[in-house]
């Protein structure tokens, strides 16, 4: 007598719909999981050995002095410079302000805290940042992507709205 109730899941019909509905699932999902399994590199804690400044004229104390020296440089590297510039990145020609070493650790004033000697670690610090040797890589959940994305998307709606007000303006 009357027209009977489409039921899901009975008949080819119900079945396609749930098939797709599953495969487009797992299709962002998959995306999603892509995008934000991200790779990772940060600078390892000790420096190579190619940082380290090495003279055949320097006695024992002087190379003990030199290596600690390239250490706090590579420890201003590690914990201030990575944060700006990352893997690969090309990094300035004159070190930025970041770039240098704690007052406390060489009160006296000596070649430690000279120019020269930043600009030279420096040097070193641009030749090394390249070396697949100084960073450890890994892969890690990031969802900056997405955030990104949400914040290219909040600037555009707020462009757009600051044109139509100013349409309204004129």
């Amino acid at each position: 007598m009357g027209a009977e109730p489409v039921k899901l899941g009975k008949g080819p019909r119900g079945k396609t719909r749930i098939g797709t509905g599953l495969v487009l699932l797992i299709i962002v999902a998959a995306a999603f999981t892509y995008l934000s399994y991200r790779p990772a590199a940060r600078l390892r804690s000790d420096p190579p050995k190619s940082f380290i400044d090495a003279h055949r004229g320097w006695d024992a104390k002087r190379q003990a002095a030199e290596e600690r020296v390239a250490r706090a440089y590579w420890t201003a590297a590690v914990e201030k410079v990575q944060i700006k510039y990352s893997f690969g990145a090309a990094l300035p020609d004159d070190p930025p302000s970041e770039f240098s070493i704690a007052d406390k650790d060489f009160p006296t004033g000596g070649f430690e805290k000279s120019p020269a000697t930043r600009a030279r670690y420096w040097q070193k610090t641009r030749e090394t940042w390249g070396l697949p040797q100084a960073w450890d890589m890994s892969y890690r959940w990031s969802l900056m992507w997405f955030y990104d994305g949400l914040a290219s998307f909040q600037q555009a709606i707020w462009r757009n709205i600051d044109n139509i007000l100013r349409r309204f303006r004129t």
